[in-house]
């Protein structure tokens, strides 16, 4: 059992009186292999075919659900010291403090704007080199955020 909870305010929409959502979740275990699908899908049309939205279930009778001009503040604040190298004559440390954040704001139900100020790429953690001498391509999880 797991239940999701998303909030009204994170999806885009248009304003209306009654919404009807196109829907589908499941769930795989590879161990079985097993696969469950809340809206079924023909075999017919192949495994991909859960993607294709002419196969989602209806969802319907949403009411009174008002779309929202969602706007998040994500503030950080980094700190650190610096210290001269042995080439310069002053040697005293200096603590670093650098501002910065993220924000979004919904301008409209399909166009969200998302700013960065002062982005600390220090705090971002890079992916790992391979050096990959085969004709097989290798698969690994990405840490570093998209851009």
């Amino acid at each position: 059992m797991s239940e999701v909870q998303i909030p009204f305010s994170q999806l885009r929409f248009k304003r209306q009186d009654v919404i009807e959502w196109g829907l589908n979740v499941g769930r795989e275990i590879a161990r079985l292999p097993e696969e469950v699908i809340w809206s079924p899908v023909p075999k017919k049309y192949g495994g991909k075919a859960k993607y294709r939205t002419e196969n989602l279930g209806r969802l319907r009778g949403l009411k009174e659900i008002a779309p929202t001009r969602n706007f998040e503040v994500l503030p950080y604040l980094s700190s650190g010291f610096s210290q001269p190298g042995n080439d310069t004559k002053e040697q005293k440390r200096k603590t670093v403090l650098e501002l910065g954040g993220d924000f979004k704001y919904s301008l409209a139900s399909n166009l969200t704007a998302d700013l960065t100020y002062n982005t600390d790429f220090a705090q971002v953690e890079a992916d790992q080199e391979y050096v990959n001498l085969s004709r097989y391509s290798i698969f690994s999880l990405k840490n570093a955020p998209s851009f």
